[in-house]
């Protein structure tokens, strides 16, 4: 009886300890998953949702508050994101390699490849705050358009503001205007007798416009916006539009018949437009 006796009371004691310290353990074993780096490597057989409704949007603690998004040759070394953004997950598309963990379904358009097949292969799966950024890390002339110090990215997303990134939902990394505002993109304004092939991207830019957001919406005929595709959006604004938009906007930059340059040079100056904004 004795011996029984001693077996409940350390069971009882054994009981309450694990009530009163489970909680802590699992806010830990959280805490530690949500900034541990992200590996792109565990992620590709995820399966993107099948809704497209913003209500679906997944809590931050299960991917992560931020990621990074960035398209790169297998010969470019992105290490220093790694090495100096630790908190920060890390979704890096190689454009050029098939057999790539993460890789577009070809090297087209710039980073409008790896920014799109991001947005269409994570839907529902955003994190709060997504930066969408270039692969080279600093300096001159290589970095001329991240505003920052040194012109060096790492600055640039060290001083972001996340929580305007959320009160505002789309964020320009630069802030510089030129080039780019106020109307950088004139659909309508007639070749370049100089250079016939500098403006081949407003050429095509109101067949783009009408095929991703149809004819009910007039083409602008002025589109402004601080270069340079490197910018920041919250998960909510990412989910204002639906899965079958991006889908959308991949297939005419596949499908487009225009080089490289020009077909990401439409998405430079439709960005903010597709995240919310006016167009000039």
């Amino acid at each position: 009886m004795r011996l029984a006796f001693r077996i409940s009371i350390v069971a009882s004691l054994a009981f309450f300890v694990l009530v009163l310290f489970l909680p802590n353990l699992r806010a830990t074993w959280n805490r530690n998953q949500l900034e541990a780096p992200y590996n792109a490597q565990q992620v590709p057989a995820l399966a993107p949702p099948s809704n497209t409704h913003q209500d679906d949007f997944v809590p931050p603690d299960v991917w992560g508050t931020k990621t990074i998004v960035m398209a790169r040759l297998l010969s470019e070394n992105v290490s220093w994101v790694e090495a100096n953004l630790p908190e920060w997950r890390r979704a890096i598309y190689i454009v050029d390699d098939p057999n790539a963990p993460l890789h577009t379904p070809t090297n087209k358009g710039r980073e409008a490849m790896a920014y799109l097949t991001y947005l269409i292969d994570f839907y529902g799966k955003y994190p709060e705050t997504i930066a969408f950024i270039h692969p080279h890390r600093d300096g001159w002339p290589g970095g001329w358009h991240t505003d920052a110090a040194n012109y060096d990215n790492v600055n640039s997303l060290n001083e972001l503001r996340t929580d305007f990134v959320q009160q505002n939902g789309y964020v320009n990394l630069r802030c510089l205007q030129n080039p780019g505002c106020p109307d950088e993109m004139q659909p309508f304004r007639k070749p370049n007798p100089d250079d016939p092939e500098d403006r081949r991207a407003e050429r095509i830019y109101p067949e783009a416009w009408k095929y991703i957001f149809g004819d009910t919406i007039e083409v602008p005929r002025q589109i402004g916006a601080a270069c340079c595709s490197q910018f920041a959006i919250s998960g909510r604004q990412a989910l204002a539009r639906s899965l079958d938009d991006y889908k959308k906007m991949r297939k005419w930059l596949l499908q487009v018949e225009i080089d490289d340059y020009a077909s990401g040079r439409v998405f430079e100056y439709m960005w903010h437009i597709i995240f919310g904004k006016e167009p000039v």
